[in-house]
């Protein structure tokens, strides 16, 4: 099981996570989780579950069965998908697209409003 060992290292590094958290995530000690980022302990059926529900993933992506992890790109696609619907949502009554300057004066902003935002972030 090498390949959990480095998609647990991998997983943790992306999501900036800390091993406390997901050792507590799945219900074993931080020694016992370290243990199985370096691949010196294997971890039980139930321990593998509590860490592909914690990361999100498969148990098939965990162990290397798969190369892709498919449960998240299925999020990915939700994502897109709701993010797609809301913004079909912002059309307005003549199904044209609001611009953005329809957006600032609905919420009375002004263009001096953006270029001093603009400036507080410089």
């Amino acid at each position: 099981m090498a390949v959990l060992s480095e998609r647990l290292v991998q997983l943790q590094s992306e999501r900036k996570l800390l091993k406390k958290d997901i050792a507590k995530a799945a219900g074993v000690s931080i020694m016992g989780y370290y243990r199985y980022e370096t691949g010196e302990r294997k971890p039980d059926s139930d321990t593998l579950i509590k860490l592909a529900d914690y990361f999100g993933c498969s148990i098939d992506y965990l162990v290397g069965r798969t190369e892709r992890d498919w449960l998240a790109a299925l999020e990915e696609a939700e994502d897109e998908y709701l993010l797609a619907l809301a913004l079909e949502r912002e059309k307005n009554s003549n199904g044209v697209w609001h611009s953005l300057d329809d957006i600032t004066a609905e919420l009375g902003i002004t263009q001096e409003d953006i270029d001093n935002t603009e400036a507080d972030f410089e």
